[in-house]
């Protein structure tokens, strides 16, 4: 990806992200239109202050409207979350710790909102932490060209497996969904991930197996060698790989960088509730990339790039 490429991505997370927060603070202000003739938000939504008539129809209005601007927010904080998984690929170290710092205040700030003008009930509970996926401990690995603070950066929330040898690693439909996970130093692994992640970056691993499901935004690859991937996502970037081979389904161009040996076919794996998550998932099922690859290395035009070629299933 070429420098001006990166710069417009970076802008474009700075734009999204003001006028996100820009949102946030206008939801339950008069000028955002979140209030009813009774009163402002916080009259409306006290049911110590209302009343058993005309005052309660507005307020459960008020409150359903509220909540679709809240799903709103989230949704748009997930847009934000997307763009910053394909950035962090390549974003300097001041820059990405920027862009995270922003992502977690814009998240803080509608959780605040929320807690401000839709408190909860009285007696009600939160549910109670996922755990996460148990890891095989061991030192922090190695990623060529990025420095420990990259890494920490990158790696600092981390969902997935990483630093292991021979392992059959399964992550369920329930334990996926909308989740950032991470594949981090598999050697001789089978990966099965069913569901619909939000984004899977998969670094530094070797003669593995990786069955992924539909991911709603991108997915990254970077300094493996010897991998059978099956993929579904709307873009896919494979960094510094040698010898793989790739079936897919691209919504978009899928790139390459500084990789050879790469054979392309299309996408053919399933599992129990996979037709599901079709109908759910954001893809664009009927437009498949699965032969368009852009290589950043060849600039030759006229001719194929000699890093990857295409497998036809019927051959």
């Amino acid at each position: 990806m070429e420098q001006t490429d990166r710069d417009a991505m970076w802008e474009e997370y700075l734009k999204k992200a003001k006028l996100l927060e820009e949102v946030i603070d206008n939801v339950g202000t008069n000028s955002s239109h979140d209030s009813v003739d009774s009163g402002d938000v916080n009259d409306a939504i006290d049911g110590d202050s209302l009343k058993k008539s005309k005052d309660d129809q507005a307020n459960e209005k008020t409150k359903a409207h509220l909540e679709e601007k809240f799903n709103q927010l989230t949704n748009q904080l997930d847009e934000l979350k997307h763009l910053f998984a394909e950035l962090k690929i390549f974003l300097p170290a001041y820059n990405l710790r920027r862009a995270q710092e922003i992502l977690n205040n814009m998240k803080d700030k509608i959780e605040s909102k929320r807690k401000l003008i839709l408190p909860r009930k009285k007696f009600s509970f939160k549910a109670q932490a996922v755990p996460l996926m148990v890891m095989a401990a061991s030192a922090d690995p190695v990623v060529q060209g990025m420095s420990k603070e990259t890494k920490d950066l990158i790696f600092g929330s981390f969902f997935g497996f990483k630093d292991i040898v021979d392992g059959n690693l399964i992550i369920e439909r329930s334990q996926s969904l909308g989740k950032d996970i991470q594949l981090i130093n598999l050697t001789n692994c089978k990966v099965y991930i069913k569901g619909r992640p939000c984004s899977v970056s998969v670094f530094k691993c070797t003669n593995s197996e990786i069955n992924i499901g539909p991911v709603d935004s991108s997915l990254f690859i970077n300094t493996c060698s010897d991998c059978s991937f099956q993929i579904m996502c709307h873009q896919l970037r494979i960094h510094q790989s040698r010898n793989c081979q790739f079936k897919v389904h691209l919504t978009s161009r899928g790139i390459i960088e500084d990789s050879s040996g790469l054979v392309f076919t299309q996408y053919s794996w399933t599992y129990p509730g996979f037709e599901e998550d079709l109908q759910l998932t954001t893809l664009d099922l009927t437009n498949n990339n699965w032969d368009a690859i852009d290589d950043f290395n060849w600039l030759v035009k006229d001719k194929p790039s000699p890093n990857w070629s295409r497998l036809n299933i019927t051959s």
